[in-house]
């Protein structure tokens, strides 16, 4: 209904994962929609749903692409009278506008405000935190945010010295 020409072949798949960082994730590469817990709500299941299989169709990321597919998806549960998914669609598109477009550099203050926080912290337990609050497994955090264990040290040295080291996000 959404996805006219998505999965004809039936390859794809949903499973419910209990270890996800995130409550939906699309797996590409094995071709299936990892959910966490089913939300308890219809139109809830059905977003998480459209959600993630938006990245099936149009992008691993949360860019343009996957934004349009979002409000295509949107328009077609409104004209066919589903008004709260359709709502709660919009509102999923506006919650991913309102990222900040330097990520990395809030992802990097957020590492140096925990370990200014709690300078005891070591940092596979900083790390597991921190990727929990962007959605992801540590390893991809790690990935993603390849200067998160320069920053870390940095801001150990901080609490150690007291003397600030400045750092530039690239």
């Amino acid at each position: 209904m959404f996805f006219p020409r998505w999965d004809r072949a039936r390859r794809w798949g949903v499973k419910r994962v209990w270890h996800l960082p995130a409550q939906g994730r699309c797996d590409r590469a094995s071709k299936n929609i990892l959910i966490k817990d089913q939300p308890p709500h219809e139109d809830e299941l059905h977003c998480l749903l459209i959600h993630e299989i938006c990245h099936a169709v149009s992008s691993p990321y949360h860019g343009r692409r996957w934004q349009d597919r979002m409000m295509k998806a949107g328009d077609k549960a409104d004209k066919i009278g589903h008004k709260e998914l359709a709502e709660m669609l919009d509102e999923e598109v506006k919650r991913q506008r309102l990222i900040p477009k330097n990520i990395d550099r809030e992802a990097y203050d957020l590492i140096y405000d925990i370990v200014t926080a709690l300078p005891y912290i070591k940092f596979n337990r900083l790390l597991t935190r921190v990727a929990a609050e962007y959605g992801m497994y540590p390893r991809e955090f790690k990935v993603r945010f390849k200067r998160s264990k320069k920053i870390f040290n940095q801001a150990k040295g901080f609490m150690k010295t007291g003397k600030s080291k400045s750092f530039k996000v690239k």
